[in-house]
């Protein structure tokens, strides 16, 4: 169910950007295994619901954003950062990769603006959606890591692209990999 709800987000989110040619659909989530709830596959790669590998990836303080209390859920965890006006929600959530599945999200992401991260693109890949082509309006983060962890950073329509920018410089997203 919470595989389905990222990918239902990520997809809404490409959705909502309104570019020319439209991009092919993002890669849609492998089925977990017969018998196998997507909550307990989360789970089962987390130390059976432990959740401090995705937690170390927000911290309290990131940069000149304040982070709130984290919210911790079955198999994804998420906490809200503020800065002045600006209203920014990060959620990590452990999404297995299969096949070729991390090189067609890497494919699907090159139509849109690429995000510079604190990993190499052969380890994670992002790219924004935003309300306006040069990202000075609202705009939003998709991040999948080659590990399997899945990132979504919503602005809220208060953040434009060099805020998202700003906090994921001060966003460890290394410490998903080193957690392997």
């Amino acid at each position: 169910m919470l595989l389905i709800a990222v990918a239902t987000a990520a997809a809404v989110a490409v959705a909502g950007c309104r570019r020319e040619p439209p991009a092919p659909p993002l890669p849609s989530p492998a089925p977990p295994s017969p018998g196998t709830a997507p909550a307990a596959v989360a789970k089962s790669r987390d130390d059976a619901g432990d959740l401090a590998p995705l937690e170390r990836a927000l911290p309290a303080i990131a940069g000149a954003f304040r982070g709130g209390p984290l919210d911790r859920h079955d198999g994804f965890v998420r906490r809200r950062y503020a800065r002045g006006a600006t209203r920014i929600e990060i959620t990590v959530a452990y999404r297995p990769q299969r096949g070729d599945e991390y090189q067609q999200w890497m494919t699907a992401a090159r139509d849109y603006p690429l995000a510079t991260l604190d990993l190499p693109p052969s380890e994670a890949s992002g790219f924004f959606t935003c309300a306006d082509s040069g990202g000075r309006d609202a705009c939003d983060l998709h991040i999948q890591l080659r590990a399997g962890y899945h990132v979504e950073v919503l602005g809220g329509g208060t953040a434009t692209r060099a805020d998202l920018e700003q906090l994921m410089s001060a966003a460890p997203m290394a410490a998903l990999v080193t957690t392997r």
